[in-house]
């Protein structure tokens, strides 16, 4: 995937896509998952086919960011910043959301605006056109806040 983003190879990147889709959980505990770009792992995030649930993408993230954050000397939120972008906090419950603000006010891994988008959703109940950050992932666990959500195939 690092090489098709690096070197504009659409087919491969196409291909090694497909891959990461059909073997989620398995690629994002690779050591070469780790030292991917920021380009590359936003890429795998724009997908709405990945199998895993976004608590499970969310601390691949985090993971992600720590090994770049002590390899880079930068801090993980700097290294995250435009990544947390594409995750989707929507899909998480309310009950989910909370002890993920509660941990985020220790260390701002996650923009309020994030935080604040998702609530908004939970409060609303409704999805936002063309938004993918309300669209359901092939790996989404079923929650019962999901009411209104698009599926990640329609």
């Amino acid at each position: 995937m690092q090489a098709a983003v690096t070197y504009g190879q659409s087919d491969l990147q196409l291909k090694a896509i497909s891959y990461i889709e059909d073997n989620t959980e398995n690629v994002f505990k690779t050591q070469g998952f780790l030292e991917m770009s920021e380009s590359a792992i936003i890429e795998i995030l724009k997908s709405n086919r990945l199998l895993m649930d976004e608590l499970n993408i969310l601390q691949a993230v985090k993971e992600w960011a720590k090994i770049n954050s002590a390899v880079l000397s930068k801090s993980a939120e700097l290294i995250a910043k435009n990544v947390v972008q594409h995750i989707r906090l929507s899909l998480l419950s309310p009950d989910e959301l909370t002890e993920l603000e509660q941990n985020n006010d220790k260390n701002n891994f996650i923009p309020v605006s994030k935080m604040a988008f998702a609530w908004k959703f939970h409060a609303l109940h409704q999805s936002v056109t063309g938004d993918e950050q309300t669209r359901l992932r092939r790996g989404t666990r079923s929650r019962e806040c999901h009411q209104g959500l698009k599926k990640w195939d329609a």
